[in-house]
């Protein structure tokens, strides 16, 4: 079964948005430092040519940062309504198919009152497939 091919720590992601669910199961890590989000790669993920799609590479690099940037401003006290992505950047460096696991791994640079800014890298078993820069404006 796929559950088992899902690396320890992930588990069944604790957010739900309605915009994710063609994309479900989506896992999710809470680390020290971080929330990591993975996917077992299926065909909804992926192009005609059964590659994963730069869009939902993005998507997935966009959706990471921005956990990892409202859970950065909650740490430091930072109140505010929302945040919402102002730029984003991605850069495909690899390839993913079906049945690969992939996850991100977000490093949050600043924490502005205004603007906040993060790198993203979308890796699998053979290294990294994606690398995306942020800037995420907080309300």
């Amino acid at each position: 079964p796929m559950e088992d091919m899902i690396p320890q720590g992930f588990e069944p992601h604790f957010r739900k948005p309605k915009f994710t669910e063609p994309w479900e199961p989506i896992y999710s890590r809470v680390d020290d430092d971080q929330v990591r989000l993975g996917v077992m790669v299926r065909e909804v993920h992926c192009n005609t040519k059964g590659v994963v799609h730069g869009g939902f590479l993005a998507t997935l690099a966009d959706y990471a940062i921005g956990l990892c940037v409202g859970r950065g401003l909650e740490e430091i006290g930072r109140e505010h309504t929302g945040i919402a992505t102002a730029s984003l950047n991605i850069d495909y460096l690899g390839r993913a198919g079906v049945g690969d696991w992939i996850h991100t791994d977000v490093d949050v640079i600043k924490l502005g009152s205004t603007l906040c800014t993060a790198n993203c890298i979308v890796v699998s078993a053979d290294g990294p497939v994606a690398r995306a820069n942020a800037t995420f404006r907080v309300f």
